[in-house]
């Protein structure tokens, strides 16, 4: 009995020693995950907070397009009004150009008929004047041979 006794305590050593070692890796085990699960804690913490501020910067980013697409539109709005401001202009100006050169036109074609009509007038002046010298030339001649007659 003793013998077994001796025996079981021998295992019972031999058990507790392993128990021990067991306890001491399982110890150290546990002190490896503490560490490994406070470092994928603090790397969680670290994404998240990546993720967050990558949140942000997507929203300051969505909020920066939606205020782009609003200057798109007021100034596609804007070319649009200028463009047809624009066309609206050069109708008026062919209109205009037409109206004046209609005016200019007739204008012109008066101008040529008074052109026409003084030329015509300083013609028959001129035959006139060359008439009434004829006529005074003559008159003269007539009244120096009546000169001439008296004083003879």
């Amino acid at each position: 009995c003793q013998q077994e006794l001796e025996v079981l305590r021998g295992e019972l050593t031999e058990e507790a020693r392993v128990c021990r070692r067991q306890t001491t890796e399982v110890s150290q085990l546990q002190a490896v995950s503490t560490v490994a699960l406070s470092s994928e804690t603090e790397g969680r913490r670290a994404l998240e907070r990546r993720l967050a501020a990558l949140e942000q910067d997507c929203s300051e980013l969505v909020q920066q397009e939606s205020g782009l697409e609003r200057c798109v539109a007021r100034w596609r709005d804007e070319a649009e009004h200028a463009r047809s401001r624009l066309e609206a202009s050069r109708a008026e100006a062919g209109q205009l150009a037409l109206r004046c050169e209609g005016r200019l036109t007739a204008e012109l074609d008066a101008l040529e008929d008074r052109s026409h009509t003084l030329e015509r007038e300083v013609r028959a002046q001129r035959g006139a004047d060359a008439e009434a010298r004829r006529r005074l030339d003559g008159a003269l001649e007539e009244h120096a041979s009546s000169l001439r007659e008296v004083e003879r």
